[in-house]
């Protein structure tokens, strides 16, 4: 019944709340002393709930999770478990993708009813940032593989990328997105004009990065180049001379896809 469950919730969420930082922080330690990557959510406690509760959540088809009695209780008890301040939306992400069964986070979104999907996506990997930002950037692929329509150009997912991002992780989703691992901005260039424009005031490196992942997503892909090189000069109206970086980028993609269409023998371009 409704009041056992919830004594449970009580339960699980005093215990989580008084030892779950400190079981990470010990077990990232031994991790870490073993010579193995201390961050991981394999080890976090909350992860042993979702494996045992992953047998009711078996799915009929490949977008729905079945509708039995048991199953409905695993979502509610997640449900609980959130509004207890258990923060359990980026450990669900984590562990859908992991199974590569991205109807389980969707089941918890909508069991929630935390908005849209797109909307706990990026709030849910803001959370997976600040808590664990080399898992963040490992994680990337798996997440935008599994939720590609709601990745794939959101300026909310853009500015996480951006925001914490050190050197060798840049380096990371640059060859990522290079090899069509990753993709981040998607295809239609007045969204990724507006969220240029939408980073016109962030950070200088912040902006550097965004330029340099868009450069290492658009600079093959000649006519694209083009076209987004056009939105930004004619309908943008970019003011370059305020805004250095967003002219350096753009002009280290035109290089970039003039190098790709020489290399292709395609034609001979001048920048």
């Amino acid at each position: 019944s409704e009041a056992p469950l919830r004594s449970v919730v009580l339960i699980l969420a005093a215990m989580f709340e008084d030892t779950l930082d400190v079981e990470d922080v010990e077990i990232n330690r031994d991790l870490a002393a073993a010579g193995e990557p201390p961050e991981t959510l394999d080890h976090d406690l909350l992860h042993y709930l979702f494996v045992a509760s992953e047998p009711y959540l078996h799915a009929d088809s490949g977008d729905k999770v079945k509708e039995s009695s048991s199953g409905r209780r695993v979502l509610h008890l997640s449900k609980l478990l959130t509004e207890a301040k258990v923060d359990e939306g980026f450990r669900w992400l984590s562990f859908a993708c992991e199974l590569k069964r991205s109807e389980y986070y969707a089941q918890y979104v909508g069991c929630y009813a935390q908005g849209t999907m797109q909307a706990a996506l990026v709030r849910d990997l803001h959370i997976l940032q600040e808590w664990f930002p080399n898992l963040f950037y490992t994680e990337l692929p798996r997440i935008c593989s599994a939720f590609l329509v709601e990745f794939v150009g959101c300026r909310g997912i853009v500015r996480r990328v951006v925001s914490l991002i050190d050197q060798p992780q840049l380096y990371h989703l640059y060859m990522l997105i290079a090899r069509g691992q990753l993709c981040i901005f998607g295809c239609r260039p007045a969204d990724v004009c507006m969220t240029v424009s939408a980073t016109l005031e962030c950070d200088s490196f912040e902006q550097v990065c965004l330029w340099q992942l868009l450069t290492s997503e658009f600079s093959a892909n000649i006519p694209m180049a083009a076209e987004l090189t056009a939105h930004l000069l004619l309908k943008c109206q970019l003011d370059f001379t305020s805004n250095s970086e967003a002219a350096t980028g753009l002009l280290s993609l035109l290089r970039s896809a003039a190098f790709c269409q020489i290399a292709s023998g395609s034609g001979n371009v001048c920048i």
